[in-house]
């Protein structure tokens, strides 16, 4: 759910290669590092305008960005992030895929995947994706409570119940995984334990109402 442009001095004309040549010798050359750090600086513009919902501009800016460095991971997921707002899917997976092609250890390019594959229904990838993620990051609270809840909507309440207690394993006052568990319990007939968990979501609930959360 970062960068700025470099001229280059290669050009089609004798002219203008002959003045890069001398720019080179004058110690004007980029250096890998100086082309790195304007790639993420491209980046970095690209989320402003993403944040301000300018999408174009972002798209642009955050291919300047790999434009300057291909192999920069997070300016794939950021891209993607952006097609994912715009409602380009395909394009999000793409780069989704890219950025994990890239960092195979990048939880939150496999996380947000799988939540894009989720939108299109594309149910045992979502899975997958959210498998990879508490693989990764085992106390990763999100990814358990998104695979129980894909898990419930297939059907498999015992998965359902098994990923939402390592949520509230984690995090014992997430009041959502609470209710989620409630509705996994009730469908797999088991009422008292739904009718405990509910409760147990409305104390949570009104204590943290009282404190003004």
């Amino acid at each position: 759910m970062n960068r700025r442009p470099w001229r280059s001095v290669r050009t089609a004309t004798i002219a203008a290669a002959w003045l890069g040549g001398i720019a080179a010798l004058a110690g004007c050359e980029p250096s890998a590092e100086g082309v790195r750090q304007q790639a993420v600086s491209a980046m970095n513009q690209g989320v402003k305008l993403a944040q301000q919902q300018k999408y174009k501009e972002a798209v642009d800016q955050l291919k300047e960005a790999l434009r300057l460095n291909p192999r920069l991971a997070e300016a794939h997921y950021h891209l993607a992030s952006v097609y994912e707002a715009a409602r380009k899917p395909t394009r999000a997976i793409e780069e989704y895929t890219e950025a994990i092609r890239i960092k195979p250890d990048y939880a939150d390019a496999f996380n947000e995947r799988a939540n894009v594959y989720y939108a299109l229904g594309d149910l045992d990838r979502a899975i997958a994706d959210f498998t990879a993620v508490v693989s990764l990051e085992p106390d990763a609270a999100d990814a358990y409570y998104n695979r129980g809840c894909v898990h419930l909507h297939r059907g498999n309440v015992d998965m359902a119940i098994a990923d939402l207690g390592e949520v509230l394993r984690i995090d014992p006052n997430d009041v959502e995984a609470y209710r989620a568990r409630a509705e996994a319990y009730q469908a797999k007939g088991d009422t008292q334990s739904a009718h405990a968990d509910l409760a147990r979501a409305q104390e949570l609930h009104a204590a943290s109402n009282r404190r003004g959360d």
